[in-house]
Order: structure tokens, then C-alpha cells, then sequence
């Protein structure tokens, strides 16, 4: 009788285990996805949904901030009774506005980024991206480096490799990978020391499954996540776009204004 309780509670704690390494395999996934497909396809459909509403805006924000430093600059020579000179103001503003130019370089840059990504992906139907997912699961359970720490660098590699195998939607390559290895870490001795292994891996899964729901939870709330609504809904889209073209309208009246503002100081210079 003696024999039975620890063999009751080492099955408990495996079929325990068990179905924790199962959740903590779909929190992974369900983060993996986040960040390898749905936040990328997202920031990507953004950016080709508004990318040239966006390089106006920031030209027309650069425009107005180099006018408006512009005239600053000029107002100052006048109130120290010096001469302008506008080569010289111009010269100082092309390293002032460094910083704001980059600010336009990176818009281009990330377009083209977004334009790239479109291009090269791959339409998958209903029943392959199931079969991805499925296949991706498998091998975090076999080889994530959060179920298995301290694995080999040989495993590391399997690991990065299926991350672009899942990223890419490449079923073939999951497939290769989940068959090149396999899951060695079941305990299957029924005795106190496999009990207390089992103990601690539930801790550990426990554990790491509330680790990675918060990772889960902080990707929602931020960037490029919470730009889902202007992807998916087309109403909140066209509203976006609207309040773009009035901040640009915006900026272009006010550079106007500037603009008046410096040629009538510079004319009021000259006359005197």
C-alpha cells in the first residue's frame, strides 16, 4: 500500500505537467505570432496605407520648424543691429535640421521596408497556416530556448531556423526540423526524485506561462499592435487620413505666415 500513494501523485503530476508544457506551448505561440507575423503584417499595412500621408506631414513639419528657426534667427540679427546674411543663416539651419531630416530618411526608409515585405509574402490558405502553426507549436516544445535552457548550440540553430521557417509560413522547413529532433525530457522514473523533478517543473511552467501572457499583454499595448484599428477598420482609416491632411493643410498655412514674416523683415532691413 505504501507503494501506491507516490505512484498516484507522480501520475498526477505528470498528466499535470503535461498539459502545462501544452499551455505554455500556445502562450509561445501565441506571442511568436504577435511579434513574427501579425505585428509585422500590421506595421506593414500601415505603413502602405499611409506612408505618403505620412512623408507630407513630416516635409511639411521640417518646412514649418526650419522657417520658424528661420525667422528666429533673422529677428536676432536685426535686435543685435547686424547685417543678415542668408547664406549664413541657411548654413546654420542645414545643421540644426539634421536631426529632423533624419526623422524624413527614416519615413522612406521604413515605405520601402513595408513595400519589400509586401512583396515577398506568400499567400497561404486557411488549412497550411493551421498546419504552420501546429508544426511551429512541436518544435517549441522541443526546442524553445524558455522550456530549455542551457541546450545545446546545435538546438539554438534548429531554433532560429524554425523561427524564419514559421515567420515565412515555410511548412516544408518546419517539417524538417521537427523530425531532426525529439523531445527528451520526459521523467519517467516513479520514485521520490522524479516526484520532486515534476514539483519543479510545474513551478517553472507556471511561472513562464505568466511571463510570457505579460510579454503577450505589453505587445497589445503598444506600437505597432494598437495600429491594428486603422488596418482593419476602414472607416477609423479614412478618418486617420483625414486628420493627416489637416495637420499637413496645417503646417502649410503656417509655413505661409512665416514666410511673409521673414521677407518683410528682410525688406525692412534693406530699407534701412
Amino acid at each position: 500500500m505504501a507503494d501506491i500513494a507516490p505512484s498516484a501523485r507522480f501520475a498526477e503530476l505528470r498528466q499535470e505537467v503535461e498539459l502545462l508544457r501544452t499551455e505554455l506551448s500556445m502562450v509561445v505561440l501565441e506571442r511568436d505570432d504577435l511579434v513574427l507575423r501579425q505585428c509585422k503584417n500590421i506595421e506593414m499595412n500601415y505603413w502602405l496605407a499611409f506612408a505618403d500621408l505620412i512623408y507630407k506631414f513630416q516635409t511639411a513639419e521640417n518646412d514649418y520648424l526650419r522657417l520658424k528657426r528661420k525667422f528666429e534667427l533673422i529677428q536676432a540679427n536685426i535686435n543685435r543691429q547686424e547685417k543678415v546674411s542668408l547664406r549664413k543663416v541657411e548654413a546654420r539651419l542645414d545643421i540644426e535640421m539634421e536631426e529632423y531630416d533624419r526623422k524624413v530618411q527614416q519615413v522612406i526608409e521604413e515605405m520601402n521596408r513595408a513595400v519589400e515585405r509586401n512583396s515577398q509574402l506568400v499567400s497561404i490558405s486557411e488549412d497550411t497556416d493551421k498546419a504552420v502553426k501546429r508544426l511551429y507549436r512541436k518544435v517549441v516544445r522541443m526546442l524553445h530556448p524558455d522550456l530549455h535552457p542551457g541546450q545545446p548550440e546545435a538546438h539554438k540553430k534548429l531554433f532560429e531556423s524554425a523561427v524564419c521557417y514559421y515567420e515565412t509560413a515555410n511548412i516544408e522547413g518546419l517539417e524538417m526540423v521537427a523530425k531532426m529532433v525529439e523531445s527528451d525530457d520526459d521523467i519517467n522514473l516513479d520514485d521520490e526524485d522524479a516526484i520532486t523533478l515534476l514539483e519543479q517543473e510545474k513551478t517553472q511552467l507556471i511561472e513562464m506561462i505568466r511571463k510570457v501572457q505579460k510579454e503577450i499583454d505589453l505587445i497589445k499595448q503598444k506600437v505597432p499592435y494598437i495600429l491594428k484599428v486603422f488596418v482593419e477598420d476602414e472607416q477609423k482609416q479614412e478618418a486617420k487620413k483625414v486628420e493627416f491632411r489637416d495637420a499637413i493643410q496645417q503646417y502649410h498655412e503656417y509655413s505661409e505666415v512665416l514666410q511673409y514674416r521673414i521677407d518683410k523683415l528682410m525688406e525692412r532691413q534693406e530699407h534701412e
